[in-house]
């Protein structure tokens, strides 16, 4: 298992494949909604990913397991809450192939193709993430592949949109839990 990563530390790899059915019950997505989503990964990521994050702490609030590669060198990182084991996100890796046609993890070439979001409101107001949007999507899978979770360091331009576009999210979101308030307060005036 996993030790619990704190803020600016460097989270230590499992030492064999995470599995998905050593957790708690995993909850899918409600409204399932799929975007393209072209990112390319840095050399060494894939191995990363594949082997997954189980949490140890309650401070862990991720839990991280893949499906594949399959025989089109595609990956699934499943990314869960932990503590809810509810689905936040699934991103689908295609992994360059070697010069033998295989799927070839170490190698540069590999990327990002597509996410999958939950496009529910209640979902994501249950386990208060944000608005139910691809700019939050994006942002926490970004956060959880990169500094939250495996350390992958993405390029500047495209982490800094993402960032830029998740803050924002995140600012609306507060507007939004505001207006909740002002209207839950008016109901009972």
């Amino acid at each position: 298992m996993a030790a619990s990563v704190r803020l600016g530390e460097t989270p230590k790899a499992p030492i064999q494949r995470t599995d998905a059915s050593k957790t708690r019950p995993l909850i899918s997505f409600e409204t399932p909604k799929a975007s393209p989503w072209v990112v390319p990964l840095p050399a060494g990521a894939v191995r990363k990913l594949l082997l997954g994050f189980q949490p140890s702490s309650m401070d862990d609030r991720y839990f991280v397991y893949t499906d594949g590669p399959n025989s089109d060198g595609e990956i699934v990182v499943h990314v869960h809450r932990s503590w809810t084991g509810l689905a936040v996100a699934d991103v689908t890796i295609k992994v360059s192939c070697g010069a033998d046609g295989k799927p070839d993890i170490d190698g540069d070439g590999s990327r990002i193709t597509r996410i999958v979001y939950d496009a529910s409101q209640t979902t994501w107001d249950n386990e208060m993430l944000g608005l139910a949007n691809l700019d939050t999507a994006k942002g926490f899978a970004m956060h959880v592949l990169g500094d939250w979770v495996f350390g992958i360091r993405f390029s500047k331009p495209i982490w800094n949109d993402v960032d830029a576009r998740f803050r924002n999210a995140t600012k609306d979101y507060m507007r939004y839990l505001e207006a909740l308030e002002e209207e839950e307060e008016s109901r009972n005036a």
